[in-house]
């Protein structure tokens, strides 16, 4: 079954599988998704893992592809999205196509209202990272929010 939700700007493709959804048992198994998915792009991509009470995840998005040291979301987009996929965790992380991980002054902040604005919406953002092909950097193993 297919459906497309349109709500203000944002365009959902949600398409229901029977398939055997992905468990995240550890953090660092979402960091070598993101690793995977999005690490070797040029330019800078935001992607999300939503996940139900089991630590399941029952959807994907890369929310947005910015310059090549940019990228501009707003919280709103990824709580609408949350909140129509029933999600009650959230994992994000996105690139930086130089390789180096370790997060800007602008990642910070962007994770920290990130974590604020779900909180308010009962929703846990478990983990943000920002990624390369090969490493990564957790915002919860370095206390950044």
């Amino acid at each position: 079954m297919e459906n497309i939700l349109k709500m203000g700007h944002v365009r959902i493709d949600i398409t229901q599988t029977k398939e055997k959804r992905f468990k995240v048992r550890r953090v660092s198994q979402c960091a070598e998704k993101f690793c995977n998915d999005i690490g070797d792009y040029g330019q800078e991509v935001l992607k999300l893992l939503y996940l139900n009470t089991k630590s399941e995840v029952v959807f994907e998005q890369e929310l947005f592809h910015g310059t090549i040291n940019s990228a501009q979301i707003s919280p709103f987009q990824i709580i609408q999205t949350a909140v129509i996929n029933n999600t009650t965790k959230i994992a994000i992380a996105h690139n930086h196509p130089s390789g180096n991980v370790e997060p800007s002054e602008n990642d910070i902040y962007f994770g920290q209202q990130v974590k604020k604005a779900l909180a308010i919406c009962g929703i846990d953002l478990i983990d943000f990272f920002v990624v390369s092909s090969d490493d990564y950097t957790s915002f919860a193993e370095k206390n950044l929010f």
